[in-house]
């Protein structure tokens, strides 16, 4: 038991290490990336591969200010311990933006959450496409306590 609390507190100061500790120290750790729900093409045609793979890049990318959306929560609710996940869906267009990225599922009560995750993917920049695709996540997040 005492080697498992020692192996997941290693594995909390790596991730820590390496995406900062913003926020006081209380910044959360994604635990899932992009789900593999099955991405799917809107319009007749498909994308690449390697599209998809940009496309998780931008998401990867993009994670420093998700977290922020996190730490903003975090301090409304006055550091209570908090922790959730949010399911969403980009539907990215040819130009490489989100045209709607819409609440699938979310355990935090907060609406402030789900927007702040809804109007920062809307700011990021993906590939360009040859027809919408429509992209499924999940924000997984456990504080760092």
């Amino acid at each position: 038991m005492g080697r498992k609390v020692i192996e997941l507190s290693i594995v909390t100061l790596a991730l820590v290490g390496l995406l900062g500790c913003p926020g006081g120290g209380q910044s959360p750790q994604p635990i899932t990336g992009g789900q593999k729900e099955g991405p799917t093409p809107n319009a007749s045609g498909g994308i690449t591969q390697e599209q998809i793979d940009e496309i998780e890049a931008t998401r990867r990318g993009g994670m420093t200010a998700i977290v922020g959306c996190f730490n903003d929560e975090i301090e409304r609710r006055k550091g209570r311990k908090l922790h959730g996940k949010v399911m969403v869906e980009i539907q990215i267009g040819t130009a490489g933006r989100a045209l709607s990225v819409g609440i699938k599922q979310s355990t935090f009560k907060s609406t402030e959450i789900q927007t702040c995750i809804q109007n920062t993917i809307k700011t990021w920049e993906f590939p360009r496409l040859t027809s919408t695709f429509n992209y499924p996540t999940t924000f997984d997040f456990s504080p760092a306590y």
